[in-house]
């Protein structure tokens, strides 16, 4: 073999191997959406004039100044309604729309519907491109008066294959959260 040859032919391994040792980077995840107000509307499906608003706003975040939480109508008992949320980034001037980042990369999230000590079931009715829940639309059925509160979790990057989490068990969905809201709830005879 010519000293051209070789000379070649260890050029063109270098460069083989070179290119085969190559890692690519991973992709870095985005950070959490900031959310500085949550609003879970209610329209009773019977009647559509029968609403209910329920505000969460916390300009900075999570942690620091305590949240504004606030409640405009009654939750009757027995009733079905269908549930939306808008959500909102009022540090922004106009303040920035987040559902449309979260439709955009609906799987990458789910909304989480937690009742405690109150009567009330929440169904999925939106769903990611590979037909897992996302939750800014649901349908709530509540039962019996009660009182207690509803939190409402946005996790990021859950792992949405987890036993439970399409049925929307937060336990095992890990992630990490983008917003977490809290809301006194009394539901009305």
């Amino acid at each position: 073999m010519s000293y051209s040859a070789k000379l070649l032919l260890a050029i063109s391994l270098t460069i083989l191997l070179s290119n085969a040792c190559k890692k690519e980077k991973p992709e870095v995840p985005k950070e959490n959406e900031l959310i500085t107000t949550l609003e879970f509307l209610l329209k009773n499906s019977e009647n559509p004039a029968d609403s209910v608003v329920l505000r969460f706003f916390d300009l900075d975040g999570m942690g620091g100044i305590p949240p504004q939480v606030s409640q405009v109508g009654e939750i009757k008992a027995n009733q079905a309604y269908r549930g939306s949320l808008n959500l909102w980034d009022e540090t922004q001037t106009p303040p920035g729309n987040v559902n449309v980042e979260i439709l955009a990369t609906a799987k990458d999230h789910q909304f989480f519907y937690i009742p405690e000590e109150i009567e009330a079931q929440f169904i999925y009715k939106d769903f990611d491109p590979n037909g897992k829940p996302l939750g800014l639309l649901v349908d709530v059925i509540t039962g019996n008066p009660s009182s207690g509160s509803l939190r409402i979790v946005l996790r990021h990057y859950p792992d949405k294959n987890a036993p439970d989490v399409a049925q929307g068990n937060i336990e095992n969905a890990g992630g990490s959260t983008d917003i977490e809201a809290v809301f006194p709830i009394e539901i009305k005879p």
